[in-house]
């Protein structure tokens, strides 16, 4: 009933080998070329971005000390002004006590001239009323 053709066997066996060789020249082959080609192609552009993080980080950097360094300057430059502008400030403060000092001395001075003048004009009153006192004295 079942019998096994061998002629049949062997062919199918060779069929099936001659579909496997085709197979692999038309399909597989070009395939795994194609699959290797991405796989190349994918490791290329991870290597591209790599270079680009690497490239972005060294750039941030560079901005991140220019940063530093601008703050730094700016303080400087801030703490000189601030240097500077006290002082001037001292000068003046120095400035205005000084005149201040010159005109408390000058009026110290016109002060006790006027003193001394008002003490000799009472002094000459003075006397002139005790020489009136003195003659009306006489005369009374």
């Amino acid at each position: 009933m079942l019998d096994i053709d061998l002629v049949l066997l062997f062919g199918s066996a060779l069929v099936f080998l001659i579909v496997l060789v085709v197979l692999n020249k038309m399909l597989f082959l070009p395939l795994m070329i194609h699959i290797d080609n991405r796989e190349l192609n994918i490791k290329k552009k991870q290597n591209k971005n790599e270079n680009i993080e690497l490239e972005l980080n060294s750039i941030l950097n560079q901005s991140n000390n220019l940063l530093i360094q601008a703050k730094q300057k700016s303080k400087d430059i801030t703490d000189k002004a601030t240097d500077e502008a006290n002082k001037q400030a001292e000068k003046l403060y120095q400035n205005a006590l000084t005149l201040q000092n010159n005109k408390i001395e000058e009026f110290q001075a016109s002060y006790d001239t006027k003193k001394s003048q008002l003490e000799k004009s009472l002094q000459g009153i003075e006397l002139e009323i005790c020489d009136k006192i003195n003659d009306k004295i006489k005369s009374a």
